[in-house]
């Protein structure tokens, strides 16, 4: 897992960052360019995913639930998380009504 404290900008190859994920030219920062030169990083899982542009790079950059195995499975998470609250809530209003 990536250091937190890590400031993405100072990453080689780095050219757009959000919060949870960064857009690298992948030969710059020595990485798999076998899928295409830009590369998506998941900054909490380490996950890497190549493209072929940058614009599609920069496209998964905000959505890292969606390509990162690991972000993907805290978001089922707490979408799990969330349902069970909401039911709860529901079964308390319910029970209060009676």
């Amino acid at each position: 897992m990536t250091d937190n404290t890590i400031d993405p900008t100072k990453m080689a190859g780095f050219r757009y960052a959000t919060k949870r994920a960064v857009v690298l030219n992948g030969a710059e920062a020595g990485l798999d360019t076998d899928g295409g030169p830009w590369s998506t990083l998941c900054l909490r899982h380490d996950e890497v995913v190549a493209h072929e542009t940058r614009k599609l790079a920069g496209s998964w950059v905000h959505h890292p639930d969606e390509w990162c195995e690991a972000c993907g499975a805290e978001r089922k998470a707490e979408r799990a998380a969330e349902k069970r609250a909401a039911a709860a809530a529901a079964r308390k209003a319910a029970k209060a009504a009676k």
